[in-house]
């Protein structure tokens, strides 16, 4: 339905790509069960909600957020994101969580999220995650990639919810 007003989706080898440029209002509810991975570029703030999604990516982040804003994820039902954070060369697009995100990541919502990661970490941001509410469990065990659970660069905030983290290395590393 946005199709023409700022909003492109295609599928690039079951990477589905979504790319904003107009409206700020645009909320993408994910659900279903699929392997792959959704990577979302946006010029606004976004509001991604997942919704008793299964989603299983053995070659890179489950969901990668490319934005310039905040990238809000609201957890609804229950969750399960397998994903393989990876290391990228100085000025590549980074790839290293289940759950990257370029800038703040703020989860909230009444839902629950299971994270695998098979390499880095569950979640990472260059900025900073806020998790608000939602019960969130985070498996990063993978000893050859020294993943945490939680890294972000510029801080780490729980406002409620609950986490439990299993993690090679930090269970929340914030530089």
């Amino acid at each position: 339905p946005w199709e023409g007003k700022g909003v492109e989706i295609s599928n690039d080898n079951g990477t589905i790509v979504c790319t904003s440029t107009d409206d700020e209002r645009i909320e993408y509810i994910i659900s279903g069960n699929g392997t792959g991975s959704l990577k979302i570029y946006s010029e606004k703030k976004l509001k991604l909600t997942l919704n008793d999604l299964t989603l299983s990516n053995a070659n890179g982040p489950a969901i990668n957020l490319q934005g310039k804003k905040r990238q809000f994820v609201v957890l609804s039902g229950t969750n399960t994101l397998t994903g393989k954070g990876y290391d990228t060369a100085d000025g590549e697009e980074q790839a290293k969580a289940t759950i990257f995100s370029e800038e703040q990541i703020i989860i909230s919502g009444s839902g629950s999220l299971n994270i695998t990661s098979n390499g880095k970490h569950g979640i990472a941001s260059d900025d900073y995650v806020r998790i608000c509410n939602g019960d969130i469990v985070i498996n990063a065990t993978n000893s050859s990639a020294c993943g945490d659970g939680i890294n972000c660069n510029d801080g780490f905030i729980m406002d409620d919810g609950t986490l439990s983290i299993n993690a090679y290395d930090e269970g929340i590393q914030s530089g």
